[in-house]
Parts: C-alpha cells; sequence; structure tokens
C-alpha cells in the first residue's frame, strides 16, 4: 500500500489565523478562551460562558479561490473551512504537483454544520413568524457545505463528501482521507473539519447539559468545572510519499495507523475499554516498535468525567511505561472545536514533532489523582525522538485515534 504523508497545513481558530501565529501562541502559553456573551438575534436573550471565538477581523476572503463569487453567502463554517484549506493548500505548493483535480479527494468533518444560518432561519420563522427564510438557508446548513465550499474554491472534482461523528469528526475524516491515498483511490487530500457553533442555542444546550466550565478550560488539572466551546478550522493535505518526495515537497510526517472503536456503551459518558480499543488498533497498525516514544496529544476536554476517562485508559495501555511518554492538551489554549478539534489537534501534534517542542497545558492549577498524566507543564518542553498519538473521543462513544511520525 501507498505511504501516506502530510504536506500541507492551515487553521484559523481563537488563537488567530494561520500555522504561524497559531504556533507562536501556543508556545507564548496563551488561552484565548474569553468570558463572551452570545445573544439570539434581537438580543432578547442571551447567554454568557467561556468560548473561543475566531476573531471578527480574521474571517476574511482569501486571495489564492479559484471560484469566490459565493464566499459571503456562505455559512461561517464554511467561511471558516475555505480560509483554512487556502492556506494548507499554498502550504503544500500543489502548482508544482500538477495535479488532475480529479484525483485529490476532499473529506471534511463538522459535528453541526450550519447551525448558525438554521438557528437565524428558526428564530424568523418560531420568533418573529416570518413566512419567509433566506432562499439558500438549504445550502447554508448543508453539514456536507464545507466539503463542496472547498471543491468549488479550488476547483477540485475528486471525492468529496463530510464525516460526523461528533467531537471525533476531523479525526475520522483524516483516517478516511488516508485510506484514499493508501488505496490509490486518490493522489492526495484535503482532509479536516470545520465548526462554527458559537450561537444562542447551541451555547444554551451545552449549558443545560451542565458540561461548559465556570471559568475556563483546565485539562486533568484539580479544579476543573468543565469544558470551553470554540469555533474554527484546521486543514491538513494528505499526499503519496513518493509523489511528495519526487516534486520535493515539505513532509511534515507520516500517517502512520489509524484507530477508530465504538463505546456501545452511553451517550454522554466515556468508557475507557472504548479508547483503549481505539489506541491499541492504531498502534498496532502504525508498526512501530513497542518501546517508541510518543507524544501523546489527549482529548482533553477540561470535564471531570472525561479527563479521569481518557487518563484511565491510558494508564490501562501503557501501564508502567506511561511516563516515558509527553501528554499535551490544546483545548486549553483554544478551547473545544468540537467536529474540527480531531483536525486542531493532528496539526499541532505535528508541527510538535517538526520543531521538537511540546506546548504546555495552560490554565493547570495541579494535579488530581484521578489523572496521574506526564503532562508538559509550565513552559514548553523539547523532546528528542518520539511519534504522535492524536485521540479523539466523542459523544455517544466514537473514538478515532491517528498516529503519526517524523520522516
Amino acid at each position: 500500500m501507498n505511504r501516506v504523508v502530510v504536506t500541507g497545513l492551515g487553521c484559523v481558530s481563537a488563537l488567530g489565523r494561520g500555522v504561524g501565529p497559531t504556533w507562536k501562541a501556543l508556545l507564548d502559553g496563551r488561552c484565548a478562551i474569553l468570558r463572551t456573551k452570545v445573544a439570539v438575534p434581537d438580543d432578547s436573550s442571551a447567554i454568557e460562558a467561556p468560548l473561543g471565538p475566531v476573531p471578527e477581523g480574521e474571517c476574511g476572503e482569501p486571495a489564492n479561490l479559484a471560484e469566490n463569487r459565493t464566499f459571503k453567502a456562505l455559512d461561517r463554517f464554511c467561511k471558516l473551512a475555505i480560509i483554512s484549506a487556502a492556506e494548507a493548500i499554498a502550504d503544500a505548493g500543489f502548482e508544482s504537483a500538477k495535479y488532475d483535480p480529479a484525483d485529490i479527494a476532499i473529506l471534511f468533518g463538522s459535528s453541526t454544520g450550519g447551525l448558525i444560518s438554521l438557528e437565524e432561519s428558526y428564530f424568523r420563522i418560531y420568533g418573529q413568524r416570518a413566512t419567509r427564510v433566506h432562499p439558500m438557508s438549504v445550502p447554508r446548513f448543508m453539514g456536507s457545505g464545507a466539503a463542496s465550499a472547498i471543491a468549488q474554491s479550488f476547483g477540485i472534482t475528486g471525492p468529496a463528501w463530510c464525516a460526523s461523528s461528533a467531537c471525533a469528526s476531523s479525526a475520522h475524516a483524516i483516517s478516511e482521507a488516508a485510506w484514499y491515498i493508501r488505496s490509490g483511490r486518490s493522489k492526495a487530500a484535503i482532509a479536516g473539519g470545520a465548526e462554527a457553533s458559537l450561537s444562542y442555542g447551541h451555547v444554551l444546550a451545552w449549558h443545560c447539559l451542565g458540561a461548559l466550565a465556570k471559568d475556563t478550560c483546565r485539562p486533568f488539572s484539580i479544579g476543573r468545572t468543565g469544558m470551553a466551546l470554540a469555533e474554527g478550522a484546521a486543514t491538513l493535505v494528505l499526499e503519496d510519499y513518493d509523489a511528495a518526495r519526487q516534486r520535493g515537497a515539505r513532509i511534515y510526517g507520516e500517517v502512520l495507523g489509524c484507530g477508530y472503536s465504538s463505546d456501545a456503551f452511553h451517550l454522554t459518558q466515556p468508557k475507557t475499554e472504548g479508547a483503549v480499543r481505539a489506541m491499541t488498533q492504531a498502534l498496532k497498525e502504525s508498526g512501530l516498535p513497542s518501546d517508541t516514544r510518543l507524544l501523546i496529544s489527549t482529548h482533553g476536554t477540561g470535564t471531570p468525567l472525561n479527563d479521569s476517562s481518557e487518563a484511565a485508559a491510558l494508564a490501562s495501555l501503557f501501564g508502567a511505561d506511561l511516563d516515558r511518554h509527553i501528554a499535551i492538551a490544546t483545548k486549553s489554549s483554544h478551547g473545544h472545536m468540537i467536529g474540527a478539534t480531531g483536525a486542531m489537534e493532528l496539526l499541532i501534534g505535528a508541527l510538535a514533532l517538526k520543531e521538537r517542542v511540546a506546548p504546555a497545558v495552560c490554565n493547570y492549577l495541579g494535579p488530581d489523582p484521578a489523572c496521574a498524566l506526564p503532562l508538559a507543564l509550565g513552559e514548553p518542553r523539547e523532546f528528542r525522538d518520539a511519534a504522535l498519538l492524536s485521540n479523539s473521543f466523542a459523544f455517544g462513544g466514537l473514538n478515532s485515534v491517528l498516529v503519526m511520525s517524523r520522516i
């Protein structure tokens, strides 16, 4: 089977727009989670919570679009997807690749799709008793909208579809994209995820679930109170190794293994065994020696139950060897980007492997005995050799794990 490598990266989040500013913010230990007010369109109701919104000044139209007539009319999650994809495509240097557009796949993940447009339409219908909504409402709602928007924006005519598996959506999308290249179905793939769901109804729903933090996101820390919802997008360009090497592309790393599992247990409560199965499968598929040191990009939501369950899964898998590895939890910086978070964390993990630096966990107050992990704390932690294990564990017990290594 073909080897799969990452040749392009792009992102936009609460930390800013672009890979460079994002990486700098992480190394500086910046937390972009802010107490933010979200209201219905007429401001008659509002809710305030710790959130990770993308700054409005970072949402402008990219310059390198093949088709840009519809950008302003798209839902916010599609705009964010295009912004991150534009950077990743430029970073990969596709001009030198000269791929047939039909040989490039697009696999993108989103949990909520065009939720902001959906809520705006529902407000008109149910709040204002309107008899009409915007004529483009349906295309704006579609969960597959990001895949279509990227295809149209860059003239890509290969397979294009959306994965939706809650917080594991973009990790599943990247895994499937890797299989497209391994099997020879596509020569390259644009894969990632986008989410823009900081709407009144969505934030209120998470608040009523009791999952939102009271102050900020504190993964694996004593005194953690919950997660911080965020928005954004992250895109990775995947290519066949031989083709990338032949054209002299910069290679961030190689995707070695993917692991999936279902807890088959509970809609909101995780099960340790499911996480262990997904990690075990990904590591087995990777073919890495059992003594390989790992940079573990945790799911690390900051909720009491999820963090202790993930810590237990890692302890079960690695036992006494757990302290040989390094664990990071970047949701403490950019917030929980829901369906886009797996792609964002893999992107950050790829940068960490390239630079041999693990960004420190933010907002940490002290150790919780239920979450005994070898966390990077205080300052960015340098390391020499390691492979990346990136965890995404979603509501409904849907787990996706990716393994990547340097080349």
